[in-house]
């Protein structure tokens, strides 16, 4: 198939900032992103802008690290900073940035701490008010350009598969269980093309538990179960595309546009055995008395053992 979805979407772009003001829900730019240094520009520039609306005040972004250009490949630590300069001095006592997880992987891409608690206080960056006319960001870890490394074929059909939990919630907590699996295969994300080759040595399989099949379910999803790049239970059928107001104007890519698959499958029909009894080797039979009285009769290779007359 083709990459047809950003690397940066509603799964990973959504963040809260809490001032003195109020607490509002930011996003990211969905799109794809050629280093870290584009990410964190674009988050900077999306706290000034709410920061100028909350203050009154013209806030711009400086000092972004990583700077313009620096290349995943460079000597870097790729940890995301930046300080938000104000025209004026400003108010704020309060200044928090929070990635919950429930609304996503943005504590992934953006190198902060996961909130699960939708009631914490806690930030999930260094967040400090350095003096009235500057605030200063600080991310705990490295900065990604994405959140997902693969996509995920499921099959919608009864199976024997075993999964851990995570990958089929979503919103968290999170636990450490396992559970019934629809996951047929895991393939690797490429920026232009998500493709997969079956061969001697790497090869994904299901075994169906029904006799009979006359349908076959196949569909995709991210590494949570949610559809690629829509919130869980979505049902848009767009994944990726242009929007007006931060409204896509289509949801339709995955029928009517170019959100779509192909794939070559082998089915093999299998009879299993289901044995009623123990399989195992019958117990060897003991030596009849004749032949375990300690006398050996030899059998003269066929002759008879008494004489002829």
């Amino acid at each position: 198939m083709y990459t047809n979805f950003y690397m940066i979407n509603l799964n990973n772009s959504r963040f809260r900032l809490t001032d003195d003001t109020a607490a509002t829900e930011l996003l990211l730019t969905q799109q794809n992103y050629k280093n870290v240094a584009d990410v964190a520009e674009n988050f900077a520039s999306a706290l000034a802008a709410q920061l100028t609306t909350d203050s009154g005040v013209t806030c711009t972004p400086s000092n972004v690290t990583p700077s313009a250009g620096t290349a995943l490949n460079a000597t870097s630590d790729r940890i995301i900073s930046f300080e938000l300069d104000f025209a004026s001095p400003h108010s704020f006592s309060v200044f928090r940035v929070q990635c919950f997880g429930e609304v996503g992987d943005s504590y992934a891409l953006l190198g902060g701490n996961r909130i699960d608690d939708p009631a914490s206080t806690a930030s999930s960056f260094k967040c400090e008010i350095a003096s009235t006319t500057k605030l200063r960001l600080t991310a705990f870890y490295p900065g990604q350009r994405s959140t997902e490394q693969h996509v995920y074929l499921r099959c919608a059909q009864q199976n024997n598969g075993i999964e851990t939990a995570v990958l089929s919630d979503a919103t968290g907590p999170y636990l450490a269980q396992t559970l019934s699996s629809n996951i047929m295969a895991k393939i690797p994300i490429n920026y232009e093309t998500t493709s997969y080759f079956a061969n001697a040595d790497k090869e994904f399989f299901i075994n169906l538990q029904q006799r009979r099949l006359s349908t076959l379910t196949l569909f995709l999803t991210d590494a949570r179960n949610r559809p690629l790049e829509r919130l869980a239970g979505s049902g848009s059928g767009t994944a990726a595309g242009s929007q007006t107001a931060g409204v896509l104007n289509s949801k339709l890519q995955s029928t009517q546009g170019n959100l779509f698959f192909t794939a070559t499958i082998r089915i093999d029909v299998v009879q299993a055995s289901f044995p009623q009894r123990l399989q195992a080797p019958p117990p060897m039979l003991s030596q009849p008395p004749l032949n375990n009285r300690g006398t050996l009769i030899w059998q003269d290779h066929g002759a008879p053992k008494f004489d002829t007359v």
